[in-house]
This record gives structure tokens, sequence and C-alpha cells, in this order.
């Protein structure tokens, strides 16, 4: 959430290709410990892909 809230969030999770950007918003700042947390979940998700199936993100 804390991630949401201080950035604009864009994703494709594809077989091929799959990538996360992450634009903070004016004024925001991420700590590393977020950055940390948001590896760790988005590791857990590519892991259990399937193709066609809508991301939990």
């Amino acid at each position: 959430m804390r991630i949401r809230f201080a950035c604009e969030v864009s994703y494709s999770i594809d077989e091929d290709d799959s990538y996360i950007e992450l634009k903070p918003r004016k004024g925001q700042q991420l700590n590393p410990d977020e950055l940390v947390w948001l590896g760790f979940f988005a590791k857990d998700e590519l892991h259990n892909f399937k193709p066609g199936r809508k991301s939990s993100f």
C-alpha cells in the first residue's frame, strides 16, 4: 500500500518479459526496506505465475 501511495506503479507479468516500473510522486520517497519487501512479494507472484491468470497486485 505504501508503495502505491508514494509512487505511480505500472507492471506487466508475462512469460517472456516481466517488469515493475515505479515513478515517485512529487515530494514522496521510498526507503530501501520497502523495495526489499516489494522484491519479496514480486518473487512469489512470479513463482506462482500461470499464463492467463490475473495478477493479485
